[in-house]
């Protein structure tokens, strides 16, 4: 089996700022690192060097994900079942995860033309939903804003390489077999295992309790959070900001109400698209970090 490659052709050299013409493929890392790398040596304990290692890993990796994909992705008749807004079976777990997928999709960077695309929305339905099932999950809201976050940094870093290639140029970061392999055709698969890392690093963020229809189990607490958050505001803004602070204390502002927000979705939509070093910097943070769960990252 063989993965199509995306047939998406924007201008990987645009400089536009407006969200409305932003294209990911011209969201570039600033210093050219290659995320797509980066972040999976990190979060899977990987040595780029020696670089057959690495690519012996991402090979076995993307035969997974083709197996996965044949045995849990959605299907053409589903996704135009939901796109023509017909009714899917929801007493299963697989039709009600569709369903809660498809909303979200929906609603997944919007403002932007390139999630807009069927194309696009068809790669966002296929991972999410081959990730629930794979883990017997339930869909929680909020997992559409990370992997979006997540391809866009991953288009970003064709961006670069296209632009060595043209240039006839080798990265100098990067051994030329290892930045040859950051290609639109693992798309999917890099996207999928950066994806599945992460969350596996924020369980309490979204709740994995891995419900299912013949299960229910009740969430993972969420205690260790609420208090890192009130210690953010509490003591942190205190010292950084008291006249926030005490403007916060002041209207009661309990650091639930908007602070939760932030970190579970890692600041994914707190800054505007065109900000590639700080839209991807809560997940750098989460991806670097020794510790497997990333509470130590919450006062950063």
């Amino acid at each position: 089996a063989t993965a199509s490659k995306p047939s998406w052709t924007m201008d990987a050299s645009s400089s536009s700022t407006s969200t409305k013409h932003v294209s990911p493929l011209s969201i570039r890392h600033p210093k050219g690192e290659l995320r797509t790398l980066t972040w999976t040596s990190h979060l899977y304990r990987l040595s780029l060097s020696p670089a057959e290692t690495y690519l012996s890993f991402c090979s076995k990796q993307h035969k997974k994900f083709l197996q996965l994909q044949n045995r849990f992705g959605i299907q053409d008749l589903e996704y135009d079942t939901l796109k023509e807004r017909k009714k899917v079976d929801r007493s299963t777990f697989r039709g009600e995860t569709l369903h809660r997928i498809y909303i979200d999709i929906l609603r997944t960077r919007s403002e932007i033309p390139f999630f807009q695309l069927d194309k696009t929305r068809k790669y966002l339905m296929d991972i999410l939903t081959i990730w629930c099932l794979q883990h017997n999950t339930e869909y929680t809201q909020g997992m559409n804003d990370i992997l979006a976050t997540i391809m866009m940094a991953i288009l970003g870093d064709y961006a670069v390489v296209k632009a060595l290639r043209q240039r006839n140029r080798k990265h100098p970061s990067y051994a030329n077999a290892l930045y040859e392999r950051v290609r639109p055709e693992f798309l999917s698969t890099d996207a999928y295992f950066i994806f599945s890392a992460i969350m596996a690093r924020v369980p309490e963020f979204f709740s994995p309790s891995k419900k299912s229809m013949h299960s229910r189990e009740q969430t993972p607490r969420v205690e260790v959070l609420i208090e890192m958050v009130r210690f953010v505001q509490s003591k942190l803004l205190k010292e950084f900001d008291p006249d926030l602070h005490a403007v916060l204390e002041k209207c009661g502002a309990q650091p639930e109400l908007y602070m939760l927000k932030w970190v579970r979705l890692l600041f994914s939509r707190e800054f505007e698209v065109p900000q590639p070093s700080n839209y991807t910097y809560m997940i750098t943070c989460v991806v670097a970090s020794a510790k497997p769960q990333c509470y130590a990252v919450v006062p950063f």
